[in-house]
């Protein structure tokens, strides 16, 4: 998720305020994080988490400067407060997972790139690309693919939102993003009931969008907001999308 891919989490339909707070699950390197501090001129206030220690020394380096505004941890959202294996991709960090093990890594190599393929080709990524001979393409996406997702084994800790709500004393949520490979639901089952209504507004991705879509989707109808969902032609293919949800009271 770089450059002009992070505009599409400040949905335009979205109201941020002047010292909006927002939590950033799943920030990476901070572009997300970074982004949003420009968007409002730095009249922000950031809880940003990430949970994989090599990708987390350079989201430290990279908004640490930004000041007191961006409180940053070293650790991920999750259901209850645990220590997690995660498969850890040195060469595609993005990609880290506590969802892509032994048992599914062929299964994503294949899905990771097929989308990455269908990005080239509608010129979303790597354009001086998409004039090769199919064939070779695609030999040379999935060779890429195939060597990049190589997983380390990393243990992290990850915690449930409610009780960094209540230990920083977090009145609202103007901004819940949720960028966490896989892990949407644990990030949303780790929000106890009391603390939904202080959420305003969320923007994630979600993977296994054909089977979890709906489900995300009543869940936060449940809970009061509206909820819409989008897909682009390579997130078909790589069967994942953005859902955004608002309060509208």
């Amino acid at each position: 998720m770089m450059g002009a891919e992070v505009d599409r989490y400040f949905e335009p339909r979205f109201q941020l305020p002047a010292d909006a707070t927002i939590v950033d699950a799943g920030a990476n390197v901070g572009v997300f994080s970074g982004r949003a501090f420009e968007r409002l001129g730095g009249a922000i206030r950031v809880h940003a988490f990430e949970p994989m220690p090599a990708v987390y020394a350079v989201l430290a380096q990279n908004l640490s400067p930004l000041g007191e505004v961006m409180r940053l941890y070293p650790c991920g959202l999750g259901r209850v407060e645990a220590e997690v294996e995660f498969a850890y991709f040195p060469q595609m960090p993005v990609l880290s997972s506590q969802f892509r093990g032994p048992e599914v890594i062929d299964a994503e190599r294949t899905r990771i790139g097929d989308q990455v393929l269908q990005m080239i080709r509608d010129g979303e990524l790597l354009g001086m690309l998409a004039p090769l001979p199919p064939a070779l393409l695609e030999g040379m996406i999935r060779g890429q693919v195939q060597g990049a997702l190589r997983p380390e084994r990393v243990l992290a800790q990850v915690r449930p939102l409610s009780a960094i709500l209540d230990e920083q004393a977090i009145g609202q949520v103007d901004l819940l993003k949720i960028d966490v490979e896989g892990a949407e639901l644990e990030v949303l089952a780790g929000i106890e009931d009391r603390h939904w209504p202080l959420i305003r507004q969320i923007t994630m991705e979600c993977e296994q969008f054909t089977s979890r879509a709906t489900v995300v989707q009543a869940m936060l109808v449940e809970r009061g907001f509206t909820v819409w969902g989008e897909q682009r032609p390579f997130e078909v293919v790589g069967d994942c999308g953005l859902i955004f949800a608002m309060r509208e009271d």
